[in-house]
């Protein structure tokens, strides 16, 4: 028997090649809202580990949410 873990799982249209999934984290890398190479890295490194799917950290919907070390969602830059 294989270990469902590392099974392939289908959501809606999505695949997803296996079942390992790294939650959200806040990581205070950000410089002025914006992603920085030290974020991009760090999610590299983690996608080259083989987590099935990674959900990104908390991202600001404005200037007055969170602090500049966060990643800015209210900004097309």
């Amino acid at each position: 028997m294989t270990d469902p873990l590392f099974a392939p799982i289908k959501i809606n249209q999505l695949s997803i090649p296996n079942r390992i999934y790294m939650p959200p984290m806040h990581l205070g890398m950000a410089q002025a809202f914006e992603v920085t190479d030290q974020i991009v890295e760090f999610y590299a490194r983690r996608a080259k580990g083989g987590p099935g799917m990674i959900c990104v950290g908390y991202a600001t919907v404005d200037e007055l949410s969170g602090n500049t070390r966060n990643i800015g969602a209210h900004d097309d830059k």
